[in-house]
Formats: C-alpha cells, structure tokens, sequence
C-alpha cells in the first residue's frame, strides 16, 4: 500500500495543474512530501563512549500529514482536556443553511463569524435564564470546514459546560438546554453578523427567504452528555 507521502510525491505535481489550490495548501503538501527526508536537514547524536552514531530527520510538523498529523492530534486533545472545568459537557454542533456556505468559500475571514455566532448563542441564553446572575459557562469551539462526504460544508463543533457561574453566584449546574430556541437564536446571530460583514443587496433578499423557509432555525445537534476527568477544579 503506497503511503499518503508517496502518494503526494508522484501525483501532486500532476494534480495542481488541472486542480489549483490555495498557496496554502501547496505548502503544506510540500512539507508532507519532503517530511523525513535527510536530504531536508536531521538531527545527528554521537555516543560518547562507543562512537555510535545516529541521524535523526526533521518531520513537518503539517496537520496534512498522516505521522505529525496523528501527534498534533493527540497533543491538542490533551491540551483542551487540560483546560476543561471538572464536570459533565455536552457536544454541540452549529451547522448553517446551504446556501449561506459559497459565501465562506469566497471570503474565508469570514468564518470567525461562526465562532463569535455560536459563543454569542450561549452567552445570550444563559443571560436569559438569569440576568442578574449575569452566568458564564465553559466553551471550546472548533471549527469544521468540511462534512464526512468531503464536500464545502463549515460547522462549528463546540464543547459546553453543564453549568456556569455568575459575578456573585458559585458554580450552577444545569441539565438541559433548550435547543429549538437556540436554533432560531443561532441563525438570528449569524445572520445579523453576516449581513453587515457582506451588506449586499443580493445577500439582504437572501437572508429575507431564510427566515421565511427556516422557520426553525438552523440546524444545532448536541451529543450525548460526556464526563470530563480533568484536574481543573470548579
């Protein structure tokens, strides 16, 4: 079975001449191409005593690759497991209509919208639910710019406490969230982001018949409860 690298190495050349793709995404692919050749730089550790040596070759770190890609994987899980409040989470996902994704497609700078949307949701519910609590939960949002059938689709995927804290108020659990509303509450926020971010005339009759063939809102699925076993204390 010929390796993701190898695969790289005798195709991509080819590949970008019919298919052209962003600057970055040609470098990254280089880095795979060359990850752990010699003939791109090593490290060289001698014994001391009996004169054996050993080179040891530079990897490239690249997220593309399927070796460093692994490892940069498992680091930032355990990096956001140590950041997480010691209780029950729940796993969102914030997807948006169809026809909104050409839009970040074209424009890319506009996908932090998602992350500011998706928080601001939270955010704005918890107000909701006490505002003179004024409560603040745990979030951590990442974000998917493609769907399981490799097709355009960004989503902002988001862990949530299953409870918060206010100003003056100690930790507060809860344990449910109401998800029709935040739903028509997501698409509300995003929308109103997207429409000073493009302000268009086209864009404004587009978001009219989204709130006209939308009317519960964009799609907001949450998983099952999961448990963190983090030290980081409440």
């Amino acid at each position: 079975m010929l390796s993701l690298q190898k695969v790289f190495e005798d195709k991509w050349d080819a590949f970008i001449k019919i298919h052209p793709v962003r600057p970055i995404v040609n470098f990254e692919v280089r880095k795979v191409i060359d990850c752990g050749k010699l003939s791109k730089g090593f490290a060289f550790y001698e014994c001391g005593h009996c004169g054996n040596y050993k080179m040891v070759p530079f990897r490239c770190k690249s997220r593309v690759c399927n070796s460093c890609g692994y490892q940069y994987q498992k680091f930032r899980a355990d990096k956001v497991k140590s950041k997480l409040i010691n209780c029950q989470h729940r796993h969102l996902v914030f997807t948006i209509a169809e026809e909104l994704r050409i839009f970040f497609r074209r424009d890319r700078n506009l996908l932090h919208i998602l992350f500011h949307s998706a928080a601001d949701t939270i955010s704005a519910w918890l107000l909701d639910r006490n505002k003179a609590k004024r409560l603040t939960c745990g979030m951590i949002a990442t974000l998917h710019t493609f769907g399981r059938d490799l097709k355009w689709n960004p989503h902002i995927h988001m862990l949530v406490s299953m409870g918060a804290k206010g100003i003056n108020t100690p930790f507060e659990k809860f344990n449910f969230i109401p998800f029709e509303m935040l739903r028509k509450r997501f698409m509300t926020t995003l929308l109103f982001h997207l429409k000073k971010a493009v302000n268009s005339y086209t864009f404004k009759i587009l978001v009219d018949k989204l709130y006209a063939s939308k009317t519960n809102g964009f799609y907001v699925y949450a998983y099952a409860k999961i448990t963190n076993f983090c030290s980081t204390s409440i």
